[in-house]
């Protein structure tokens, strides 16, 4: 059955008005408008924090406003100021400071502790990882997640971690950190390496025994193949063993 509304006639009689169903509806929207406050402060500081976001967030969470509640005081005499510390961060926990006036008088001020998520793309093992493993991109993968709730260090490019040796053992799924990857030695232990005996212009060709994993930059004692005598040098990009004698 369709609403009505009830109306009076010249007489006073009393007569039911059949509406359309569509009408009704517009009635009961222009009625919520204008029970609806003039000011949204949930929605205000949703917009504040997400125009300050380094990027678009996923979702901005507001706790409950109860304390800037203002019963009896017309919606459209108050004035709203949302304010943050510059230094303040941007994601995760933000506090707002909230100040509501009534005709330029402060009648509420408080501080909102919001949480702003916005996903990053981290990278992740596709595959287990076993500590010394050189890292091929086939053993990595990229996932969304929050930055508010990644640790220090979390690697979100790739291209950072291929070519480098796994520093521990990692199961698939678990997040990449720098601290997880180093780069590969180019001198091993044990194994043969050119030297370059230097001394001044005169350069002799040579090769040793490393006695420990260097890289490029580093220092390291080398045995010479021929003299056996153990010498230091420090190692080039090319991994060759520059010694000074």
């Amino acid at each position: 059955m369709r609403p009505a509304l009830v109306a009076r006639t010249r007489d006073g009689t009393r007569v039911a008005l059949v509406l359309p169903v569509a009408l009704v509806a517009l009635v009961a929207v222009v009625a919520a408008e204008a029970a609806r406050p003039a000011f949204d402060l949930r929605e205000r500081i949703v917009v504040y924090l997400e125009e300050r976001a380094p990027q678009p967030p996923r979702a901005v969470e507001v706790p409950p406003l109860g304390d800037f509640a203002l019963p009896g005081i017309d919606p459209e005499r108050v004035q709203v100021d949302l304010s943050s510390h510059p230094r303040a961060p941007r994601v995760g926990r933000v506090p707002v400071t909230v100040t509501l006036s009534v005709d330029g008088r402060v009648v509420r001020r408080g501080v909102v502790n919001a949480q702003v998520r916005v996903d990053v793309p981290v990278v992740v093992a596709l595959v287990p990882v076993r500590r010394g493993d050189t890292i091929h991109a086939e053993q990595l993968s990229i996932e969304q997640r929050d930055v508010s709730e990644l640790p220090e260090g979390w690697v979100g490019d790739p291209s950072l971690l291929v070519g480098r040796q796994a520093r521990r053992s990692l199961k698939p799924g678990t997040l990449w950190r720098s601290e997880y990857a180093e780069i590969p030695p180019s001198v091993v232990r044990g194994e043969l390496v050119s030297l370059l005996l230097e001394h001044g212009p005169l350069v002799i060709q040579g090769k040793g025994i490393a006695r420990k994993d260097a890289r490029a930059g580093e220092w390291v004692r080398v045995v010479n193949a021929d003299s056996k005598r153990e010498l230091l040098g420090r190692v080039d990009p090319e991994g060759i063993v520059h010694v000074e004698f």
